[in-house]
């Protein structure tokens, strides 16, 4: 009866749940070069990925948990993940300023891009999972710990993957591209078994989403560096 009423509460907890985009920044993550004085704004991306709208599946006799669409805020990650590259862009001090799509601010570069590519999955350890259920439900607190520390060495399978295609930068006062290119970040990896937790296997791709925009960054500030460099007129001549 325990172990239902605790089961209960988790399906309760988790219903109603929307994850949101995010990921950490530190001071790790700033630019380690000149920053840019210029304004950047960072356009709604485009997304085209194929929703997964089941939370599992069941392959090969192993169940595993999705970032499934419907655990989203608003059952959408466009503005999401837009929201989260302007916190990093913004962390990042690349730019002297970064504005979404929102604001009025008169910006000197747009930077658009799509999403094609945005999933995570995680296989359950159901052994694992019943074991230390089964302890929290039938001895309370001190039977979690123990099965917490029976079932330290008991692992998971991660696979998660984010791709951006079509990232553009170009001057907000004409068509010229500046930069133009992609960024595709995926991982596969064995983690604890906790990993695979429903909202867990939402982390993920965002882990990879921070990835994708370092270098995203990196090759941003090398394309406008490079167009400075090449806009420089040369010196004149020497007089003979």
């Amino acid at each position: 009866m325990r172990l239902q009423l605790i089961v209960g509460l988790a399906i309760l907890t988790c219903v109603g749940c929307a994850h949101t985009v995010q990921y950490k920044l530190t001071n790790a993550d700033q630019w380690q070069g000149a920053t840019i004085d210029k304004t950047l704004r960072v356009e709604t991306f485009h997304d085209t990925t194929s929703p997964v709208q089941q939370a599992t599946f069941v392959k090969d006799k192993y169940t595993y948990r999705t970032n499934y669409r419907a655990g989203y805020q608003n059952r959408e990650i466009a503005v999401g993940v837009t929201r989260m590259v302007v916190k990093h862009l913004q962390a990042s001090k690349l730019f002297n300023k970064v504005i979404d799509a929102s604001s009025n601010q008169p910006a000197d570069y747009d930077l658009s891009a799509t999403i094609s590519e945005y999933y995570g999955q995680a296989r359950v350890n159901k052994g694992a999972e019943d074991t230390e259920l089964t302890g929290a439900a039938l001895l309370g607190l001190a039977g979690a710990l123990v099965t917490i520390c029976a079932t330290s060495g008991q692992t998971t399978e991660i696979q998660a993957s984010v791709n951006l295609q079509g990232i553009t930068l170009r001057p907000a006062s004409s068509t010229d591209v500046v930069w133009h290119g992609s960024v595709n970040i995926s991982t596969n990896f064995t983690a604890h078994f906790s990993e695979a937790d429903a909202p867990r296997v939402f982390f993920h791709p965002d882990v990879c989403l921070k990835t994708a925009v370092t270098e995203l960054i990196r090759q941003m500030a090398a394309a406008i560096q490079t167009n400075t460099v090449s806009a420089v007129p040369s010196p004149p001549a020497a007089q003979k």
